[in-house]
């Protein structure tokens, strides 16, 4: 693992800096902000505040339904 310059090996994670670098590079987690906070992407997937998950090829496929529902 490659762990950030401030995060010695056998210390504990001394910032959430290194925290977040320690989740996305070890389990692939990234936090999102704003009006998707609490929601993160977890390789190709997004996953919502309570571990639902939706992969893009599926959103792509509820999106174009969405768009096509609203075309006049």
């Amino acid at each position: 693992m490659m762990r950030p310059p401030c995060w010695p090996d056998g210390k504990p994670c001394p910032n959430a800096c290194a925290h977040q670098h320690y989740q996305r590079t070890v389990y692939n987690h990234t936090p999102l902000y704003g009006p998707w906070d609490r929601w993160r992407m977890a390789g190709g997937r997004l996953v919502s505040p309570h571990g639902d998950w939706i992969g893009p090829g599926l959103l792509d496929r509820w999106m174009w339904r969405q768009m096509r529902m609203f075309e006049i």
